[in-house]
């Protein structure tokens, strides 16, 4: 607060305003505080004051833009686990089994069919075992004698 806290409209030029400013000043640049009272009762931060709002700031923006990171890094692993499935085919069952690290849990695979019945089979990773779905992908045979059938029965609507 003002030492002699005359209560004069800004600006003022009386002499005592005029000390009350130079002590808020001298305050303002120099006290360990973080805020002063001007003489006007204006609450004010001091350059400490401005200090530690900028250092209090900067601090909060580096944990935003640490934590923004995280998130962001946690998104792109999960995508690339959901991903790298969809990449991997595998001759046998075996081989997809060996390879189970890269296929997180919950996600599917394939693997080529050992028979004719399809073209490949899909397995889902189940605590750590791959477990078949029961979805296959046909074959062009599988595909070609579905065709055949529907020929066989007249014009066919699929025709190319």
């Amino acid at each position: 607060m003002s030492e002699y806290d005359t209560g004069n409209p800004v600006p003022s030029a009386s002499m005592p305003d005029a000390w009350d400013n130079m002590q808020s000043i001298d305050k303002f640049v120099n006290s360990s505080e973080e805020t002063i009272t001007t003489r006007t009762g204006e609450q004010l931060d001091t350059l400490r004051g401005v200090n530690v709002k900028a250092d209090n700031q900067l601090t909060q923006q580096q944990e935003d833009f640490e934590t923004s990171q995280k998130e962001r890094d946690a998104v792109v692993e999960e995508a690339r686990q959901n991903l790298i499935p969809l990449s991997r085919q595998y001759m046998t069952l075996a081989a997809a089994q060996a390879d189970i690290a890269n296929n997180p849990e919950g996600s599917t695979t394939y693997y080529r069919s050992p028979d004719d019945s399809a073209l490949a089979i899909e397995v889902m990773n189940v605590g750590g075992t791959l477990q078949p779905t029961g979805r296959k992908m046909p074959s062009s045979q599988a595909v070609d004698s579905v065709r055949g059938l529907i020929d066989s029965q007249g014009e066919n609507p699929f025709s190319v």
